[in-house]
């Protein structure tokens, strides 16, 4: 029987070469866009653009919309390349969401047996038609159209560069412990907090890690599969802490509408799993906003929010419209990070990813892959 010869070197570099302009192409209309929503309070402000404002970034509580230094440090570096040009953070966001796809790729290669004699050619390469279809679904417009959104993409490279060095690193030692394999587990552990500092919703990646090991193997054993990842979940817990005490200090992120117990907690979290199965299915009625379901445990004061709140929708300039004069809800302007929590509370500011734990209230569809 003959053995197939090796792909070249140079097969993953056109991969991504070619993923890199079926992207482009995609996304084309959103080279010329402007800034929407809440871009204007991610890129770099004037107070942040020196290099005490980069060490501002990383040392100071609140200095930027959220605390995600890693992000909010590429904003810098950009805003330095092409200062307030919208084509650059656009060119750039097109890019990261490509070599995402690859890097998905690239994971399901080493994660799928291949066809039989070894071959994926054409249509039977299914990695390459999942990568595909994850680089040009609609669902993750919003994700690569707004710049306020790359923490969606670049958290997304990191967290898929961790997985696969995690994955080369536990495959060359057979899946000994980290001792072992200590530089490629120490670079996953890296690339992971990198991933939690550019947006902490990937602080699924061990919990992801320990679903693919049992997959491949059957089972899981607590020495050799379960305490290795031991780090990564204390990391991804301390960030996911982090955040939501940022979010309620210096976000307003509290009050009523937050004051959700655990099953509704759950209840709103387990929706997003079949949200998106949904989409993928089907991605009809997608729009740049969405409302949460209305729980009845959620109580009168969410539907009262809700009912209170103007829907949104798309002009042809790709701004939003001013609200309604008959609403009493203020029109949605980026809020100061020196703002005080309580007046942040009482002012809309644009909903963010932490915000999922509202109910009945209109939030942004911020993807998260």
């Amino acid at each position: 029987m003959a053995i197939p010869a090796p792909a070249p070197r140079s097969a993953p570099i056109r991969e991504w070469l070619g993923l890199s302009l079926v992207v482009l192409l995609a996304y084309l209309p959103a080279v010329n866009g402007g800034l929407v929503w809440d871009d204007d309070g991610h890129v770099t402000r004037p107070e942040l653009r020196s290099l005490h404002g980069l060490w501002r970034i990383w040392t100071e509580l609140g200095a930027t919309q959220q605390y995600y230094p890693v992000l909010h440090s590429a904003f810098w570096i950009e805003h330095r390349l092409w200062g307030d040009a919208t084509l650059g953070y656009h060119l750039v966001n097109i890019l990261l969401h490509a070599t995402a796809a690859w890097l998905f790729v690239t994971v399901l290669r080493r994660l799928v047996p291949s066809a039989p004699g070894g071959v994926r050619t054409g249509l039977f390469d299914g990695p390459l038609l999942a990568g595909l279809l994850f680089a040009l679904h609609p669902v993750c417009t919003e994700s690569v159209a707004w710049i306020s959104e790359q923490k969606n993409t670049l958290s997304t490279v990191f967290y898929l560069l961790a997985a696969l060095t995690y994955l080369k690193g536990a495959a060359r030692c057979g899946g000994e412990t980290p001792a072992i394999r200590r530089p490629l587990y120490l670079l996953s552990l890296a690339l992971f907090a990198a991933a939690l500092l550019s947006k902490s919703v990937t602080a699924t990646l061990p919990a992801a890690l320990l679903v693919v090991i049992w997959w491949r193997r059957g089972r899981l054993e607590l020495r050799r599969d379960v305490l290795p990842l031991l780090p990564f979940f204390a990391v991804g817990v301390s960030a996911g802490l982090l955040t939501a005490w940022v979010e309620r200090r210096y976000g307003g992120a509290e009050g009523a509408v937050y004051a959700l117990g655990a099953l509704q907690r759950c209840l709103l979290a387990g929706r997003v799993i079949w949200f998106y199965l949904a989409k993928l299915a089907g991605a009809r009625t997608l729009s740049r906003s969405r409302r949460l379901p209305r729980l009845r445990s959620c109580g009168a004061t969410g539907a009262a929010a809700a009912a209170r709140l103007p829907p949104l929708y798309s002009s042809p300039d790709r701004s939003f419209p001013p609200w309604d004069s008959s609403t009493s809800i203020p029109s949605p302007t980026p809020t100061s990070p020196t703002t005080s929590s309580t007046s942040r509370a009482s002012a809309f500011s644009p909903p963010r990813e932490s915000d999922g734990g509202r109910c009945g209230v209109l939030i942004a569809a911020k993807s998260t892959y």
